[in-house]
């Protein structure tokens, strides 16, 4: 025994123990979730409506997940975090979820199987010095529960992992339930329209958003008219974009409706203009021309809207230092290289104070684009039982330009007027016990006279959100330049708004960490140094600690004396 002892304690037998100790202990902690995600907005960690979620299942979700193997290697890290977010997520309830891995490159079977479920290979280009490869690979999921399957043919990005996941799930648990979208959008003359995305696509329609952002999540589009008929009582949002030209009648459905507890999404127009070219993916095109000048119909809904605490400006607001970047690179100064600034297209962020950080609409909103918005006038005295809170606002130094302006870059350029001096609000939330605008008139014509109700029902049901821009969801968005803003920004706004009007903000988390590409955070020099210290020195560290007194333990044990 004594024997075995002094062999163990001899140097070259301690290396090796404590080489195969480092080789062990990383083999265990490999199985165990050990990173740190230290991107901006936490985009690799899940949120909490995973688990609320998940753990509200009525069935056992299984997830097949279909990753080819043989592809270029810059695509597989990318895979490998979509992979490991699909782990976690299955880990939030081992018990609710069962997630299955196939490899169509190694087995027909899989390939078989991935082509049934209606996941269709992608494309992948690897360009090297001399040559370019095309892969086909397969990277999509299948999802059951219950009756109900659906698919999510490319599931590549990790930091959209969750909520392309959980957003399906919950289209799939309204279907099971037999539920339809509860959303409706007004369709009268003036209104803006949604068409197939095409030759009719163009600054005055929203046609992307609603068939390719929209009806994933939702369904198809619930068009309606108030001048015709009053909603059906399944509708609990009322989506308004442009300048609706309502009849008596229809105001009248249109206030019975907020009286029911209904909300009602507005985004007005006042300034009309043409631009000279209407297709989206030529760009904006508004060259020289573009004259704007208000439309009539905002003054009858301004007669209209003002009874419930606000109106709608005929101008348009100028943001000098906060107007997007757009146009071709010029030479701003010797060296320098950059866009103009387009006053009239503002990005309203939390750094310049435009963003409510309390409002539940835009607290996790870090920038939002506005284009050719409007200011918005607050009636307090109006509504008494109406709480009104500004969530979108100018900065101190906007211009407002009053009744008519032209718009293309050159002209706008030129408009040397004194700031206001004051935060224009351009977005305002509206909630409380509305007094109904015919509490005191004679009911139009057609009018159910036995169900009007004169004021709101529940304190806290109706509500109104006002963004004064139309076009912060608008088909021009779609152009190269600006569709980064378009998906990681107005579209997750628009989005979650209508979640949260809804009273559902299990998604609005996850969905602001769709954006494919983000700046890491900031590492402090302090942090910097820590984490070189830690990668670089403490492991060596730790075994030249460790091999010290495993030696003094041995020459201790041996009987000699250390001095």
């Amino acid at each position: 025994m004594e024997r075995i002892k002094q062999i163990l304690n001899r140097p070259p037998i301690i290396i090796v123990q404590i080489i195969l100790l480092f080789l062990l202990s990383n083999y265990f902690l490999s199985g165990f979730n050990c990173r740190l995600d230290v991107s901006k907005n936490g985009r690799f960690t899940l949120t909490n409506s995973s688990k609320t979620i998940i753990d509200k299942l009525p069935d056992t979700l299984y997830i097949d997940a279909y990753y080819s193997s043989d592809i270029p290697p810059e695509y597989k890290s990318r895979i490998s975090l979509a992979q490991e977010m699909l782990r976690e997520l299955s880990n939030v309830n081992s018990k609710k979820v069962v997630l299955r891995f196939y490899d169509p490159d190694s087995s027909n079977q899989d390939k078989e199987k991935a082509i049934e479920a209606g996941i269709e290979p992608q494309t992948l280009q690897k360009v090297e010095m001399s040559s370019a490869q095309v892969k086909s690979a397969f990277m999509g999921v299948s999802l059951r529960l219950g009756k109900e399957v659906d698919v999510i043919p490319v599931v590549f990005f990790a930091e959209e992992v969750e909520y392309q996941i959980l957003s399906t799930l919950k289209k799939m648990l309204r279907r099971s339930k037999g539920l339809g979208s509860t959303v409706a959008i007004l369709q009268e003359s003036g209104s803006m329209t949604a068409p197939l995305p095409g030759p009719r696509s163009g600054k005055d329609t929203f046609g992307v958003f609603m068939h390719q952002v929209f009806a994933p999540e939702y369904g198809p589009a619930f068009p309606f008219s108030l001048n015709e008929d009053s909603l059906p009582a399944d509708v609990n949002v009322l989506l308004a974009i442009g300048s609706p030209e309502l009849s008596e009648l229809g105001c009248y459905h249109l206030d019975q409706f907020l009286m029911r507890g209904g909300k009602i999404f507005f985004l007005p127009k006042s300034m009309e203009f043409q631009l000279e070219d209407s297709n989206p993916q030529s760009g904006l095109g508004m060259g020289q021309k573009g004259f704007a000048q208000g439309l009539q119909n905002t003054q009858i809904l301004n007669e209209f809207f003002s009874h419930y605490g606000f109106q709608i400006g005929t101008n348009m607001i100028l943001e000098p230092n906060n107007g997007m970047p757009m146009g071709p690179l010029v030479q701003m100064e010797e060296g320098l290289f950059g866009r103009y600034h387009y006053p009239l297209w503002i990005l309203a962020t939390k750094e310049a104070g435009s963003l409510s950080s309390e409002s539940s609409f835009t607290k996790d909103l870090e920038v939002l684009l506005l284009p050719w918005a409007q200011g918005l006038e607050i009636l307090p005295d109006k509504q008494k039982n109406v709480t009104i809170h500004t969530i979108i606002s100018s900065t101190i130094d906007a211009i407002l330009k009053e009744k008519y302006l032209f718009v293309g870059e050159k002209e706008v350029f030129k408009i040397k007027e004194e700031p206001i001096g004051k935060a224009i609000p351009m977005g305002i939330h509206l909630k409380g016990k509305f007094q109904s605008y015919f509490a005191d008139k004679d009911l139009p014509q057609g009018a159910n006279a036995s169900q009007f109700i004169k004021e709101s029902m529940d304190e806290n049901s109706s509500e109104i959100l006002v963004v004064s821009s139309p076009y912060i969801v608008s088909d021009i968005l779609v152009v190269r330049d600006f569709r980064e803003i378009y998906q990681g920004a107005n579209a997750p706004f628009f989005m979650n708004t209508l979640d949260i009007l809804q009273g559902d903000d299990e998604l609005v988390a996850s969905r602001s960490k769709k954006p494919a590409f983000e700046a890491l955070k900031n590492i402090s020099k302090p942090e910097e140094l820590f984490y070189s210290i830690v990668n670089i020195l403490l492991l060596p560290l730790g075994i030249a600690v460790f091999a010290f007194f495993r030696i003094r333990r041995r020459e201790l044990g041996l009987g000699g004396k250390v001095l």
